[in-house]
């Protein structure tokens, strides 16, 4: 069971802090399969440190530290877009750490992503997935995502980033629903 989760908005220093160092763990306990450790410092520090994500902010983007019981346990990250010609809720990031996978909270957490949505009247949420992350594609296609095009992103230093973009429309499932 998920115990106790609540979604705390980071609006300070300290929890912009907490956000990097919960990324920096995450992403050395899942990333080293699917990129190269060069390719993780490279993007940590480049969309992850504490100075990219007071600029994301800054720029628009909701970060919301996951707590289960008294304990940071993941983050997410959000945004409107609406650069498609339709409101959509951008998922810039949906972060577990290792030991709380499995065990629900991942599935709270998108519930929450798609609340969001809903109150910032966005008919859907998108996101990009490397292709290699076989685990977490199939998590998105269990709660209603699908497929809508390939994407391969530039971000300097001779690294790119080979994504899918995945797309929930939400008309298709309710705010409360867990597909």
């Amino acid at each position: 069971m998920a115990g106790s989760i609540s979604f705390i908005k980071v609006e300070s220093e300290a929890g912009i802090n907490n956000v990097s160092a919960l990324a920096e763990t995450i992403w050395f306990e899942y990333f080293p399969n699917i990129i190269s450790i060069q390719q993780i410092e490279y993007m940590l520090d480049k969309f992850l440190s504490q100075k990219a994500i007071s600029e994301q902010i800054s720029q628009g983007t909701s970060f919301y530290i996951v707590k289960k019981d008294r304990e940071l346990v993941g983050f997410i990250a959000i945004r409107v877009d609406d650069s498609s010609g339709r409101r959509r809720l951008f998922l810039s990031k949906l972060y577990l750490e290792k030991f709380h996978r499995g065990g629900g909270i991942a599935s709270r957490m998108f519930a929450f992503v798609k609340e969001q949505a809903a109150e910032r009247n966005c008919g859907s949420v998108f996101l990009t997935v490397n292709k290699i992350n076989s685990h977490a594609i199939n998590v998105y296609y269990h709660w209603g995502f699908r497929k809508e095009k390939d994407l391969v992103t530039d971000i300097g230093n001779g690294f790119v980033m080979d994504d899918y973009v995945m797309s929930l429309d939400l008309a298709q499932t309710p705010a409360g629903s867990d597909n």
